[in-house]
């Protein structure tokens, strides 16, 4: 029989859907330019990408917050809403549909001494194997099926967290869960962010 015509368009019209995101997740990727920074409260980010990802975390787990009060950091809210939305979905991803009231996904802020802000992202989700942690940043690995990930999210991650003068950490114990740290330099007085000078 001949395949049905609508379905072969409905699936070639996802694939170039898919290959749209992954051009952009690229184009990001090998951007070099670093976006204009202004000076921004990641907790109110946080707070917006939350929102945000709320349908995907629903069901899986409670979200807790704990936030310090803690300094601004230069940067940009896009790039880092979307830093935190990977790891927010990621976090959810990790757990199974349906045990939300035994599952916790907690997002904590504090001020670390060196002059960082630390955002810290924890799922008592699946975990990970040293193996998988080994690869995380590497570009187009993934852990998700097939047409789910692109296996870009963490490597962009990374990419915009360093760009700022940051770094991202994790840690996991298989079965116990994941924590994500980021950790972003404290705007100080002499150094005004590109874009406000």
């Amino acid at each position: 029989a001949m395949p049905d015509l609508g379905e072969m368009l409905a699936d070639a019209a996802m694939a170039a859907q898919r290959m749209a995101v992954i051009v952009k997740d690229l184009r990001l990727f090998s951007r070099v330019e670093a976006a204009p920074t202004t000076l921004v409260d990641v907790r109110s980010v946080l707070d917006r990408t939350a929102r945000i990802a709320r349908n995907e975390i629903l069901h899986r787990a409670r979200l807790t917050k704990h936030y310090e009060d803690v300094p601004l950091v230069p940067g940009d809210e896009g790039r880092l809403a979307q830093v935190f939305r990977n790891l927010m979905i990621n976090a959810a991803q990790s757990i199974p549909e349906g045990a939300a009231a035994t599952n916790e996904i907690s997002i904590a802020v504090r001020q670390e001494p060196q002059g960082y802000v630390a955002i810290t992202v924890a799922d008592s989700g699946c975990g990970m194997t040293a193996e998988v942690r080994e690869h995380l940043f590497s570009p187009f690995f993934t852990t998700k099926s097939i047409g789910l990930g692109t296996g870009l999210g963490l490597s962009i991650c990374q990419r915009i967290v360093m760009d700022l003068g940051g770094r991202i950490d994790v840690e996991s114990e298989v079965g116990k869960g994941t924590a994500f740290r980021v950790l972003l330099p404290i705007a100080t007085p002499d150094v005004t962010p590109a874009g406000m000078r």
